[in-house]
């Protein structure tokens, strides 16, 4: 049982390694974490207990750092989208802004130089 709890945070430890090293190279895209102990393995032994803390205070940190990235991501798109209507509408009011002007002028007259 001692070797199967192991072998089962050694796995555990390495799934997070590899999910860190995903979001280190890049924060916006680190996919999904699915990992899951084998049910049958029995009681924690004592003298695995602290390396199961640690690795578990690593995991919410890791789950922290993720839900932070997530939310400037979110919060970064949310604001280029706002920036982006902004303009749309800056562009669109400059539309008509023209368009009314355009009927206001004069016809242009052409003089002939040549003749």
């Amino acid at each position: 049982m001692h070797d199967r709890w192991q072998a089962a945070l050694e796995a555990f430890g390495y799934a997070l390694l590899d999910v860190e090293n995903r979001f280190e190279q890049d924060p916006s895209n680190v996919g999904s974490f699915d990992f899951s102990f084998p049910d049958d393995l029995g009681p924690l032994p004592p003298d695995l207990a602290e390396i199961a803390e640690r690795l578990q205070l690593r995991a919410v940190e890791l789950q922290q750092r993720l839900r932070a990235a997530e939310n400037a991501v979110r919060e970064r798109r949310a604001a280029v989208r706002a920036e982006s209507e902004s303009l749309r509408a800056e562009r669109e009011a400059l539309l008509r802004a023209r368009r009314a002007r355009g009927a206001e002028r004069p016809m242009p007259r052409y003089i002939d130089t040549r003749g």
